[in-house]
C-alpha cells in the first residue's frame, strides 16, 4: 500500500508548473514537510524556508546513501502505525496472505 497525497492541479497550476518546471513532486514535498498559512478565500499558502530547506537537503543526502544500496529496505509497521523494525533485505521476505 502507497500513501497516496490527494489533490489536482487547476488548468492555470499546470501551465504554470509547465513553465516553471515545476512537477506533482514538489507539491508531494511541500504537502509533507512544507510550513502552512492560511489565505484569504479558504487557500493554503505552503513554503520551506532557508533554514528548514537546509536541513532538508541534509536529510535528503542521508536518505539517498541509504537508497543508493543494491540491497532493498523494509520496515514492518504494526497496530496504530507503529514502526516494529527496520531491515534490509539480504533474502527474499515472504509474506504471509
Amino acid at each position: 500500500m502507497k500513501t497516496q497525497l490527494n489533490y489536482s492541479f487547476t488548468q492555470h497550476a499546470t501551465k504554470r508548473a509547465q513553465q516553471r518546471a515545476l512537477g506533482g513532486e514538489l507539491i508531494d514535498f511541500l504537502l509533507l514537510y512544507g510550513e502552512v498559512r492560511e489565505q484569504k478565500g479558504g487557500c493554503y499558502f505552503l513554503s520551506i524556508d532557508q533554514h528548514e530547506r537546509r536541513r532538508l537537503q541534509t536529510a535528503m543526502k542521508k536518505l539517498q546513501r541509504m537508497l543508493d544500496s543494491r540491497t532493498p529496505v523494509t520496515a514492518v509497521i504494526g497496530d496504530e502505525g507503529r514502526v516494529v523494525t527496520l531491515a534490509r533485505e539480504y533474502r527474499k521476505v515472504r509474506f504471509d496472505h
